[in-house]
């Protein structure tokens, strides 16, 4: 299959399809960034947050890691912000840039009566936005407790490569690759620690699930730690 048909079928991106899906990301978070705001000056909102974290996103797609070449833990980058409309509600918005995941794997075989060794590489990586909703504990207190639900939007992209078509074959090694939009519910839990009335240290932690197709049904948790700007 060549790269033409599979990119008419959606299976295979060049990098200009992906540069323009992250700026389409990219922008309409801003967007909506912009509109939580100007919604909370009408409502007269009494904070404004901007955050950032970072930390690690463990993927699992089967109960036990061997199980899955999928399966993997990544750097994870969290931008995000919002408003509290009224005392303790939040609405708000964060895109993640996640790093890759690699698994390696092997499989001997004989091939003309010679052992043989087919080496396997899975990578993995996903990135998306997220819009939550949620509560917070009152903002005198030292350290704030925040919980939140809301919709995630994912690009999960999989690649797959393999030196089998050199081995058997005696042709050049070839990999596929897959990119997945997905969509479901993601909850949230962060604590903020208080320095001063505009800044305070965040640890948070992310849950949602992660479903491609019949082919893989998982989720991801992401641990974080950063900070939080208010104005």
């Amino acid at each position: 299959m060549d790269d033409a048909i599979r990119v008419q079928l959606g299976f295979r991106r060049d990098v200009r399809d992906r540069s323009q899906t992250a700026r389409t990301v990219l922008t309409s978070t801003c967007i909506l960034l912009a509109a939580l705001m100007v919604s909370a000056s009408a409502a007269s909102a009494q904070t404004i947050f901007v955050q950032g974290t970072v930390g690690a996103e463990v993927r699992r797609f089967s109960a036990e890691t061997d199980k899955s070449a999928f399966d993997g833990t990544a750097r994870a980058f969290v931008f995000g912000g919002g408003t509290e409309l009224m005392r303790h509600w939040v609405v708000g918005a964060e895109l993640s840039l996640n790093g890759q995941s690699k698994t390696e794997t092997t499989t001997d075989v004989v091939i003309f009566g010679q052992p043989r060794t087919i080496h396997n590489v899975y990578t993995s990586e996903r990135r998306g936005f997220a819009v939550v909703a949620g509560y917070r504990t009152a903002a005198h207190h030292p350290v704030r407790v925040g919980v939140y639900g809301g919709v995630s939007f994912s690009i999960f992209r999989r690649e797959i490569g393999s030196d089998a078509a050199t081995i058997v074959l005696n042709t050049a090694a070839s990999s596929s690759v897959f990119e997945e939009r997905l969509t479901g519910p993601i909850v949230a839990l962060d604590a903020a620690v208080r320095v001063n009335d505009h800044f305070a240290v965040v640890s948070a932690v992310t849950l949602q699930g992660l479903k491609i197709g019949e082919e893989l049904d998982g989720h991801s948790l992401q641990p974080s730690v950063g900070a939080r700007i208010s104005f």
